[in-house]
């Protein structure tokens, strides 16, 4: 049987691991200008880290997981869906009842305008800061801060506000 490196890493080291998941929403500005609009997310990552406390999960952490974001931007008059599935790599730290983290993220980027049909297939680069606050463990309220690139038919920034809401499972 093969393990990974890094699985067996944490296995030996007893570092307690969790599931996370994020959901999001909030105003964006992307696409020329920034054009103004809506987006959501939704992660799945594994976390794992140095706990302080294992029962709250407080301390020092890492994830690596999955993020789907959607954003419909308004640009001259016209909707324009956007989609990216993007790997996410976090780093952050957890207290009692606050946290917060950085991360970065890239992956393909797919635009479409249904009013005019145009289709565009690109990439995404984006990095986060955010804050969480714990009001019941293992729930909390999220405030996520985004800026990145994307480059379709054209380079342009991206930028994004979002309040969510992150679950952690950890595992027993």
């Amino acid at each position: 049987m093969i393990l990974h490196p890094l699985l067996l890493a944490t296995a030996l080291a007893g570092v307690d691991d969790a599931a996370v998941v994020q959901v999001g929403l909030g105003p964006i500005g992307a696409d020329r200008g920034p054009s103004p609009g809506l987006g959501w997310y939704a992660s799945l990552a594994w976390m794992w880290g140095d706990w302080a406390d294992h029962d709250h999960l407080t301390g020092k952490y890492q994830s690596f997981g999955l993020q789907l974001r959607q954003d419909v931007v308004f640009r001259d008059g016209e909707r324009v869906a956007r989609t990216a599935p993007l790997l996410e790599y976090r780093r952050g730290l957890h207290l009692l009842v606050a946290g917060g983290w950085v991360s970065v993220a890239a992956g393909p980027l797919f635009t479409s305008n249904a009013a005019i049909a145009h289709r565009y297939a690109g990439g995404t680069v984006r990095a986060a800061l955010g804050l969480a606050y714990r009001a019941a463990i293992p729930w909390s309220v999220t405030l996520r801060l985004e800026a990145g690139v994307d480059v379709t038919d054209r380079v342009s920034p991206a930028l994004g506000l979002t309040l969510g809401f992150e679950h952690i499972a950890k595992r027993r």
